[in-house]
Order: structure tokens, then C-alpha cells, then sequence
């Protein structure tokens, strides 16, 4: 039989994370307040804003219209790192945490067509993370050790992205064609157990132009639902619900004419209550960026992250914790002729419970 430590998670999961009885587990929006990569080192910098700018093709992930290719191909690639958090402290268990998944990262290719019409390709893991439970020990009936093994819960995202993005001098349109891999780990003794999801979806943004001085940008992402299929040889055609939210974000910036400042602002809403047991979240972020000279910018920024959790239902462990964060965030991107790279601080230990550090670097390269 297993361990305590491993009865108890069993337990803890089916209370904390079920949204449904036959909900998945880890294919769920609850855990992206940790499983976010936020794949753009330059919005991470400034406050995750940038669903009002123009960006690199990473910038595909806040808002399709926003991705600008100076030249006529361009290559970016991202990364990001992320600090552990302690899971479900008051059971006093060392090894049961959340821990980044080594595939946290985003390659991409654009290509301007022409004056009007750029495309491209990207491939990144916007979301992925490791429950790790820590060691499980198996003992006969006996009490006596037979074996022993590490036990975890994985879950992360591949996903394959296609933008179109058509502009004229004040208005942009973007259109992301996305297919994503949703994929969930889990240990059972000496076996692992697979589930699968996988899924077409589209991200739409727009981005007009009033002014020289001024932009303002929509995006949307509509709901998609659908069943998660795994088994493994001791979980035999498992089959469970996922849902992936809709998500509405509008932003704005402000180029200010006489001085080398930008201040942008972004908001956000998404329907994580189309899970029963979970409640929508609305996020606010705010960001500069200074312009030291012609190679140097510098950022900093903040924004929320709301409790997903419906506290109402009772259906949760440890209501007395909140699960809100607000993040600080500070960045820089040094620029030559043709590349340009990017680094990013982004920080929750002004939280009272969730507290994660973030290091977020990227570069990008026109020719």
C-alpha cells in the first residue's frame, strides 16, 4: 500500500482541484496562477502590457495585430524561468511543491509578405508545470518495504501557432490560427499515466491608431471544451472533462512627444467560472518603458492575478488562504542594427501566500 503522505494527496486533490466529478485534474484553468510562462520577455517587463503595442512574433500571445516585422524575416525565441512554491504548507510536507517543467520556452518565425501582410510560424509552451509529491514508499501487508518511487502531476501545453496579421497606417488586424497539445503526467508505482486534449482554437486582435501618440488594441479567445482520453496498465480509457476559458483583453499606449516614455495599460477578463466551483478573474496591469538611448530601453510595471477559486461552494480545503498575487515587474532590452535582447523580472512576493519569481529572457532577430 501507499504511503500516508500519498493517501493524503489523493485526498487533497480531489477536494482542491475537481471542479466536477469527472473534471481533469490538472487540465484545468485553476492552476494558472503558477503554469503561465508569459512568453514575451518585453511585455513581461512592463507590467505583461501589450495587447496595445507592436511587438516582436512573441507578441502573438497577448494580441495577434500587435506583431510588427521591420525587415522581411525575423527568428525570436523566449524562455522562461520560475521559482518553486510550497504547496499546502500546513501539512508540513517538505517535498510537496510546485515546480517549473524544463519545457517552458517559445521558438518563432516571421515574415513580412508585404507592406501590409506579415505571417509566420511559432511554436512555445504557454503553460506547463510539476506537482511534485515526493517520494512514495510500498510496503505488503506486512508493513514491509517493497519498493518505492517519486510521484508527481505534470501538465503543459505544445502549441503550434500560424498569425495573419493585416495593417494600413491606422489600423491593424490579426487573425492566430492555434492548434495546442494539452498533455497531463502522472506516476501510479513503476508506471505513468498519459492524458490527452488537443485542440483548434483562434485568437482575433485589433489595434487602431488615432494618433501618432496613441494606440489602442483589443484581443479575443473563445471558450473551447472538449475530453481529455488517457490511460496507462493500471488506469485503463480514463476519460475526463477540460475546459480552456474565454479570455477578452483590451490595452492602450501613450508615446509622450517630448520626452523618451511610453506608458501602457492593459485589462483583462477571463470566464474561469465556466468551471463550476471556480469564479471569473479580472486583471489590471499598468507598465512603463523609458528609452535611455538609441541601444538601451528600460521597463517596470505591475498587475493581479485574482483568486480563481469560488470560496462560496465549500467545496475547498483551505478557504482561509487567498490565492490572490500582484506582481512587480522590471525589464530591459538592449538593440543593435538587426537583433535585440530582452530580459524580465517579474515578482509576487508582495502576495500573501502565492509568492513567485519569474525571470523571463528573449531575443529576436530581423534580416
Amino acid at each position: 500500500m501507499k504511503n500516508k503522505k500519498a493517501l493524503i494527496m489523493l485526498m487533497l486533490l480531489s477536494v482542491n482541484v475537481f471542479s466536477q466529478e469527472f473534471d481533469d485534474i490538472m487540465i484545468n484553468p485553476f492552476w494558472s496562477f503558477y503554469s503561465e510562462n508569459y512568453l514575451d520577455a518585453v511585455s513581461s517587463g512592463k507590467g505583461n502590457t501589450g495587447i496595445g503595442s507592436l511587438g516582436s512574433i512573441s507578441a502573438v500571445y497577448l494580441n495577434p495585430a500587435a506583431i510588427n516585422i521591420p525587415l522581411k524575416y525575423q527568428a525570436d525565441i523566449q524562455y522562461t524561468y520560475r521559482s518553486n512554491q510550497n504547496w499546502l504548507p500546513s501539512l508540513h510536507i517538505s517535498d510537496l511543491y510546485l515546480t517549473q517543467n524544463p519545457y517552458s520556452g517559445s521558438v518563432g518565425f516571421g515574415l513580412r509578405i508585404s507592406k501590409n501582410f506579415q505571417t509566420g510560424l511559432l511554436y512555445g509552451n504557454p503553460n506547463s508545470l510539476t506537482l511534485n509529491i515526493g517520494e512514495i514508499i510500498i510496503t505488503n501487508e506486512f508493513g514491509e518495504e517493497i519498493g518505492r518511487y517519486n510521484a508527481y502531476e505534470k501538465y503543459i501545453v505544445h502549441s503550434f501557432s500560424v498569425p495573419l496579421v493585416y495593417s494600413t497606417e491606422n489600423f491593424r488586424i490579426g487573425l492566430n490560427l492555434n492548434y495546442s497539445l494539452h498533455r497531463r503526467y502522472a506516476t501510479f508505482e513503476n508506471d505513468e499515466f498519459e492524458g490527452k486534449f488537443d485542440k483548434f482554437n483562434i485568437h482575433a486582435g485589433v489595434i487602431f491608431q488615432p494618433s501618432k501618440q496613441l494606440t489602442i488594441g483589443a484581443s479575443f479567445i473563445p471558450q473551447v471544451t472538449g475530453e481529455v482520453t488517457g490511460n496507462s496498465s493500471v488506469v485503463f480509457n480514463e476519460v475526463t472533462k477540460a475546459t480552456i476559458p474565454m479570455k477578452i483583453g483590451t490595452g492602450i499606449e501613450y508615446t509622450f512627444k517630448k520626452t523618451p516614455l511610453k506608458l501602457s495599460g492593459d485589462f483583462t477578463y477571463t470566464h474561469t467560472a465556466a468551471r463550476e466551483n471556480l469564479k471569473d478573474q479580472f486583471s489590471a496591469h499598468a507598465g512603463m518603458e523609458y528609452l535611455v538611448n538609441k541601444h538601451w530601453v528600460l521597463r517596470g510595471g505591475f498587475f493581479n492575478r485574482q483568486d480563481p477559486r469560488d470560496l462560496s461552494g465549500g467545496y475547498w480545503g483551505n478557504p482561509e488562504d487567498s490565492y490572490d498575487q500582484f506582481f512587480l515587474t522590471a525589464g530591459t532590452t538592449y538593440t543593435t542594427k538587426n537583433a535585440a535582447v530582452s530580459i524580465a523580472l517579474m515578482d509576487s512576493h508582495l502576495s500573501s501566500n502565492l509568492k513567485i519569481t519569474l525571470i523571463n529572457a528573449g531575443a529576436s532577430f530581423n534580416f
